[in-house]
This record gives C-alpha cells, structure tokens and sequence, in this order.
C-alpha cells in the first residue's frame, strides 16, 4: 500500500491489490493519495487489517481508486492451504492474535473478483472496470 503512493512508481502497475493489508494504526504511513487502481480484499473484523482504517491512509484519493472488498468473517488468512483449519497467529510487532483457516467460499469468491477486474483492467480504464 504504500509503494501505491511512491512517485517512483506511478505508471509502473495498471493495478494494485492488497490482500489482507495491515490498516493498523500503528502501521500508518504519510500519503496523501494512491496513483493507481487499487483494490483491497479483507474481512471486515480482521484485527491485523482493520481495512476501516485503509481508505484514512489515503486521505485525498477518490473512491474511484480505492475498492474495498470486505467479507463479513474475522479471518485474516483465508486464501490458505485447505489443511490450514482454525490457526491463531501471534503478531508480536502488533500485539495482536489473528485467526486463519482455509474458507473455499471467500477463496473462491476473491480469486474470480481480483481475475475479471484484473482482465477489465488489461482492457480498459478503472472507472469502467468498477462498475460491477
């Protein structure tokens, strides 16, 4: 998220996706606004994500770069290997406990979103490829 504010990198990507940012308030970094199309996929209590705090990190972006797509679960990880069934993680940099488990519904459901936006984007322009 924070390389999608960078000058140096404008131009670089027709589009980032953040799975499972860290919005902590601890993480928070100076931006003012993104460059780039950018989707983020989270659940929407993730403690680690807190993706509520993401569109704050970019205080003068526009809500046509910045989609979020959040899932009612508390998972972090959900796009995992299916042997992966209800993993605590400690984050110690964070002081915080996130739970993971392999969810075929929300892997599935983030791997055919992030595809055909990703495919729109090769094509066209941002604005039309949020109109879902």
């Amino acid at each position: 998220m924070f390389a999608n504010n960078l000058k140096s990198t404008k131009g670089m990507f027709k589009s980032v996706t953040g799975i499972w940012p860290i919005c902590i308030e601890a993480q928070r970094f100076k931006a003012n606004s993104i460059h780039t199309a950018t989707r983020i996929y989270s659940g929407l209590n993730d403690a680690i994500s807190e993706p509520k705090n993401c569109p704050s990190f970019y205080p003068e972006s526009g809500s046509t770069l910045l989609i979020m797509i959040l899932y009612d679960t508390d998972l972090h990880s959900w796009m995992t290997h299916p042997d992966l069934t209800n993993q605590r993680t400690w984050w110690p940099n964070h002081k915080l406990w996130t739970k993971s488990s392999y969810d075929k519904e929300l892997a599935d459901k983030t791997w055919s979103s992030w595809t055909m936006w990703a495919k729109c984007m090769e094509k066209n322009s941002n604005e039309f490829c949020n109109k879902e």
